[in-house]
C-alpha cells in the first residue's frame, strides 16, 4: 500500500504530539513494507513566489514532502487560512511522484482543508484526524484573543476580534468595538455592493462568513474522521458536525522508555512537580507559578521543561518570575525518547491548562508510569484524571484554588493508583485498529 500522510508541520523543526503521531504511524507503516510519505507544510521567510515549493527530503527512514510557502502573500490570506487553493500545483507534484492509495490528514491547519478536496476530487479515500479544534476555531484552541474560553462561534463574524489579534486581519477599529457593532459593520461590508463597502473589507467578511461552512463540508467528504476524546466530539457535534461521521478512538502511547513507578515510592526530601510542555499563555504556567509563590509550601520543588525565548514577551515575564522564586528550577526542552527518565524524576506532573486540552500525550506518559497528575478541571482531562485517585482535578485559571492545594500538599496526599479505571493504549495497539480502517478504506 502506498499511505500518504498531510500534517501541518513535522519533526525535526517541530515536536508536538500531532507530529509525533504521525512519526509513529509513519515508521510503523514503513515497518510493514508500505510505501510511506509525509506531506507537511512549511512556513517560507521569502516574499518571492519563486522560492515556494516542495522540498523532497527524509527524516530518519521517513520521505518528507515539505510544502514552502508564505500564508501572508496568498492572494486571498483569510480565506487561505482554511482554504488555500494556492497549494494545488504542489500538491499536483505529490500526488504525481507517489499517487497514494488513500491519504490520511493528521492536521488539516496551515495545509487547509482544500488538501483534502484536491485527493477526493482525486478518487484517493481520506481519513481525518481532527487533533484538536481548528475545524471550528481558526485560532485552534477555542481560546479566545482576550483569554476567555469559547464554545464555538455562534455568529459567522463572531471570529473577527480573534483574527484580527492573532493575524492582523480587519481594520484596527475594530479591536474596541462591542460584537454587536462587529457583527454589524461586517454584515453591511458582506451584502452591500462596493461602494459604499470597502472592498478588501467585503471579501475579508466573506471569506469568514463561509469558513463554516468550507470546513464542515470538508469534514463531510472524508471518508473516516477520528477524535481522540468525548469531549471534543462533543464540541464538535455542538458546532454542527454529524456525529454519525465522528468515530472516538483516543491516541495510543508510545511506551518505550516509559516504565510504571514500584508502589510504595521512596517518600523522603522535597516532592518534585514537573511542568511539561509549550510554554504559551494558554497552558496557565503563569497562573500556577503565582499559586506556587503564594502557596511558600517548603516540602515542593518545581522542575519547568519547555523552551524560553528572549524574543518572546510572555516567555520573558515567565523567566523573570522563575528568577525570582526558590525551590523553582528551569531545565528547557529535553528529546522526546527521556521522557521516561524525566517522568522518573517527576512525583507529581502539573498541567494548569486554560483552555480545552485534548487527550495530551504527557498526561497519558505520567499516568502510564504511574505519576499523578495536578491538573485543571477542563475539556478531556477530567476524562483521563480521577480527582483523588490519580490526581486532582482543579478549576483553570483559579489562583486561589491552586494555592490551596498546593499549600496542602504532602507526601501523605500523594495517591496510589489503586483505583485508576483510565485505560491507556499502546501506540502498537493503536496502529492495529487504523490497520483495519487503512485497508478497509483503501479497498473500498
Amino acid at each position: 500500500m502506498k499511505l500518504l500522510f498531510i500534517c501541518h508541520q513535522f519533526l525535526p523543526e517541530h515536536i508536538g504530539g500531532t507530529e509525533l503521531y504521525t512519526w509513529g504511524l509513519a515508521t510503523r507503516a514503513l515497518n510493514m513494507g508500505w510505501q510511506v510519505l509525509v506531506v507537511s507544510y512549511f512556513e517560507s521567510p521569502s516574499g518571492n513566489p519563486q522560492d515556494f515549493g516542495v522540498e523532497w527530503t527524509h527524516y530518519e527512514s521517513i520521505p518528507l514532502a515539505k510544502i514552502h510557502y508564505n500564508l501572508s502573500l496568498a492572494d486571498h490570506p483569510l480565506q487561505a487560512e482554511y482554504a488555500n487553493e494556492a497549494l494545488a500545483p504542489f500538491l499536483e507534484e505529490i500526488y504525481g511522484r507517489f499517487s497514494p492509495d488513500m491519504v490520511h490528514h493528521t492536521h488539516s491547519m496551515k495545509v487547509s482543508g482544500s488538501a483534502l478536496r484536491f485527493f477526493a476530487q482525486k478518487g484517493v479515500p481520506n481519513l481525518l484526524t481532527l487533533p484538536d479544534f481548528w475545524y471550528i476555531c481558526p485560532r485552534h484552541t477555542l481560546v479566545q484573543w482576550n483569554g476567555r474560553l469559547c464554545k464555538g462561534p455562534k455568529s459567522s463574524y463572531q471570529c473577527a476580534k480573534c483574527l484580527y489579534h492573532t493575524h492582523g486581519f480587519f481594520p484596527e477599529k475594530i479591536a474596541n468595538w462591542p460584537p454587536i457593532l462587529v457583527y454589524a459593520y461586517l454584515w453591511a461590508h458582506n451584502y452591500l455592493p462596493t461602494p459604499p463597502a470597502v472592498p478588501d473589507i467585503k471579501r475579508d467578511a466573506m471569506a469568514l462568513r463561509a469558513r463554516k461552512q468550507f470546513l464542515l463540508k470538508t469534514c463531510r467528504i472524508a471518508d473516516q474522521v477520528l477524535v481522540l476524546s468525548a469531549f471534543q466530539q462533543k464540541m464538535l457535534v455542538q458546532n454542527g458536525y454529524p456525529s454519525e461521521k465522528l468515530t472516538l478512538i483516543p491516541h495510543g502511547l508510545e511506551t518505550k522508555g516509559l516504565s510504571p513507578k514500584k508502589m510504595p515510592r521512596e517518600r523522603q526530601g522535597p516532592i518534585q512537580l514537573s511542568f511539561i510542555g509549550s510554554i504559551v499563555p494558554h497552558k496557565g504556567l503563569h497562573t500556577f507559578l503565582r499559586s506556587f509563590a503564594e502557596a511558600d509550601n517548603p516540602q515542593l520543588h518545581l522542575t519547568i521543561y519547555g523552551g524560553l525565548s528572549t524574543e518572546n514577551e510572555y516567555h520573558r515575564s515567565i523567566a523573570q518570575k522563575i528568577d525570582r522564586l526558590e525551590r523553582v528550577t528551569w531545565a528547557g526542552t529535553f528529546p522526546i525518547d527521556k521522557m521516561g527518565r524525566v517522568l522518573d524524576k517527576t512525583d507529581v506532573l502539573i498541567m494548569p491548562a486554560e483552555w480545552y486540552e485534548n487527550e495530551p500525550l504527557v498526561i497519558k506518559s505520567a499516568l502510564y508510569c504511574r505519576v499523578p497528575v495536578m491538573c485543571s478541571d477542563i475539556g478531556s482531562l477530567r476524562e483521563m484524571v480521577t480527582d483523588g485517585n490519580t490526581g486532582w482535578l482543579l478549576p483553570p485559571a483559579n489562583q486561589k484554588a491552586w494555592t490551596r492545594a498546593l499549600a496542602g500538599l504532602g507526601w501523605d496526599q500523594l495517591p496510589d493508583f489503586s483505583r485508576s479505571t483510565y485505560q491507556i493504549s499502546s501506540m502498537d495497539a493503536y496502529f492495529s485498529e487504523l490497520l483495519t480502517i487503512y485497508k478497509q478504506l483503501s479497498h473500498e
